[in-house]
């Protein structure tokens, strides 16, 4: 495998588990994941992903829930 597949294979593999490591994020950094700290790709995608969250968050407080948004079709 090359270095180049082996560090995709890494940020796919990290990428799934960002959402998860954001909702542990009040026990610890998210970013201060191994390969998070290895990879700027990957550490931008994870703080894009937790802007996005909070907010999320901040339109549930102004009382946009889940049931404002239109279906999908």
């Amino acid at each position: 495998m090359t270095t180049s597949a082996t560090q995709n294979f890494l940020c796919e593999e990290f990428q799934k588990q960002i959402p998860e490591l954001l909702a542990l994020s009040s026990d610890s950094d998210p970013e201060d994941h191994p390969h998070a700290r290895a990879c700027p790709d990957c550490r931008q995608l994870m703080r894009d992903y937790a802007t996005i969250a909070e907010a999320a968050q901040q339109l549930h407080r102004f009382g946009f829930g889940t049931d404002e948004w239109p279906e999908s079709t």
